[in-house]
């Protein structure tokens, strides 16, 4: 599967913080199926002015026994499109995971497609 396989409907919405939970869940479940370190999602990012940003979270920062994230994945979702805010959760999975470049393609298309999902 290559990500033109995929009939993205998110081009034109601008992100909505419902969208974005929801998006959230759906890329957290793939990573998990995927063996993929799945990170923790927030918004919006803590600085101001930029679009994404990735954080280390320290084992003492972490406060739930179920929910152990190494990673913090912030994004910004106002005045953007749905799209975008997808690409820069993706793009963070597959820099947290240390991706090697000949693999990132068939990745990105596999979370977009999770990502996209009615289910």
């Amino acid at each position: 599967m290559t990500i033109t396989d995929i009939d993205i409907q998110t081009n034109t919405s601008h992100g909505q913080p419902a969208d974005f939970y929801d998006v959230s869940a759906k890329l957290t479940r793939a990573c998990r199926v995927l063996g993929l370190e799945s990170p923790q999602f927030s918004t919006p990012p803590a600085i101001s002015g930029v679009n994404r940003t990735l954080k280390r979270i320290q084992s003492s920062e972490i406060q739930s026994s179920e929910n152990k994230f190494k990673y913090q994945i912030a994004v910004a979702i106002d005045d953007r499109l749905t799209s975008d805010v997808i690409a820069d959760m993706i793009d963070g999975i597959c820099h947290i995971n240390k991706i090697p470049e000949l693999e990132i393609h068939e990745l990105q298309a596999l979370l977009w497609h999770a990502a996209t999902s009615a289910v």
